[in-house]
């Protein structure tokens, strides 16, 4: 960047000496900003609080996804390098466990890397007799970590299995994973990040996006369509950066679906909000639940139909037949985000995921973020297809 610098006393004090003024430039290198991710390679020490919260709740600092570990735990060398389970443990995730630090005003040294070999440097400490070194540890990820995002389904693991996710974490598929929610280092720049808060059209903005989905939550699908109830509707930033306001950051959702997004902790819903709310989703029926007129012909074959079980190959193919159906409505959608794509169709499967609270626990919030808001109007009749498997 170029700087036009000006100095007019010093200029007339040149005139009045009757000097000569002389052109003169400096021969120095230019500067230039380090790398901050050949920083974050080698590890680099932090205060705690300059690490932020990205999307999902993963750890960032500098725009650049980031672990964080403690560089001195006060463990002795042994400890460090034959027991990692009494070690401490690095984070991916803004969980409960560095919430309960930040609140307990901790001021160990943490350190911040992107570095995926699984190794940290860690100093030891030991009493009798008095030592203190460095040592290269493995230590685990943070269970409360693996919890907050349901990373591999980890809320739906088995203790053992839970216990060999975190002592086999690869951070670096880990890092693959979540990455295309990074892509940009960092995404704004001093001149281009949107402006603090919500822009100027904001609630005209707002407003059309609700109108757009019926006044229906695109996650509960509670219908708040009546002029007395449209307030109980809001619009999240999925980012956490409410001036950015493109299609796919906004998602319309209920004030009690919006309180439960990562980082709402600080939202406050009102007794009676909740209370209009649940008494709304419990009266709300949904179009693909709602019974459909029959000839008296097809009433008597109903009931058999709604309770007839089918085998998983069958299952599978309805929803191949469903993928298919939604493809056609939605060209526009890339069929990596659909909502029935390979892995997800697996999942509804495995898991059988038969209801919202299911789809919300089984599925992992990276599938759940990826998936297109516009396919997600189609999950009630995924639901019943995956309710005839066979028990």
């Amino acid at each position: 960047m170029k700087l036009d610098i000006k100095f007019p006393e010093l200029d007339a004090l040149v005139r009045r000496m009757g000097a000569t003024a002389i052109k003169w430039s400096s021969n120095a290198a230019k500067l230039a900003a380090p790398d901050i991710r050949q920083i974050l390679w080698q590890s680099l020490e932090v205060n705690i609080e300059e690490v932020e919260t990205g999307p999902l709740g993963l750890l960032t600092y500098k725009g650049e996804q980031v672990i964080l570990y403690i560089l001195q735990p006060r463990r002795s060398e042994y400890t460090l390098l034959n027991e990692p389970e009494n070690s401490p443990k690095f984070h991916v995730a803004e969980c409960s466990t560095l919430d309960k630090m930040r609140g307990q005003g901790r001021f160990d040294r943490y350190v911040v890397t992107s570095n995926t070999s699984g190794t940290f440097n860690v100093e030891f400490e030991e009493d009798y007799p008095p030592r203190k070194g460095r040592v290269q540890a493995d230590l685990h990820a943070c269970k409360n970590c693996m919890k907050k995002l349901n990373y591999k389904n980890y809320n739906s693991l088995q203790q053992r299995a839970r216990n060999e996710l975190v002592a086999n974490f690869d951070i670096a598929e880990f890092f693959e994973e979540y990455r295309s929610l990074f892509k940009s280092k960092p995404k704004y720049s001093d001149v281009t990040a949107p402006p603090i808060g919500y822009s100027e059209d904001w609630q005209d903005l707002s407003a059309e996006l609700r109108r757009k989905t019926g006044w229906t939550c695109q996650s509960c699908h509670v219908d708040c369509s009546a002029p007395e109830n449209r307030k109980l509707l809001h619009v999240h930033h999925k980012n956490g950066v409410r001036g950015d306001n493109s299609p796919s950051n906004l998602e319309v959702l209920c004030a009690l679906c919006h309180a439960e997004q990562p980082m709402h902790k600080h939202m406050h819903v009102k007794p009676e909000v909740r209370s209009t709310i649940t008494d709304l989703r419990r009266n709300s029926k949904p179009r693909s639940r709602m019974k459909p007129k029959h000839s008296s012909a097809s009433r008597k074959a109903a009931p058999r139909a709604a309770h007839q079980s089918a085998s998983v190959a069958e299952v599978r193919q309805e929803l191949i037949n469903l993928r298919t159906k939604i493809a056609n409505n939605h060209p526009d959608v890339e069929p990596s985000k659909g909502i029935l794509r390979k892995t997800m169709l697996a999942t509804f499967l495995d898991q059988k995921i038969t209801s919202h609270e299911d789809y919300k626990m089984k599925v992992s919030g990276v599938d759940r973020v990826k998936t297109s808001p516009t396919h997600t109007v189609y999950l009630e009749e995924i639901f019943a297809i995956v309710s005839k498997l066979k028990k």
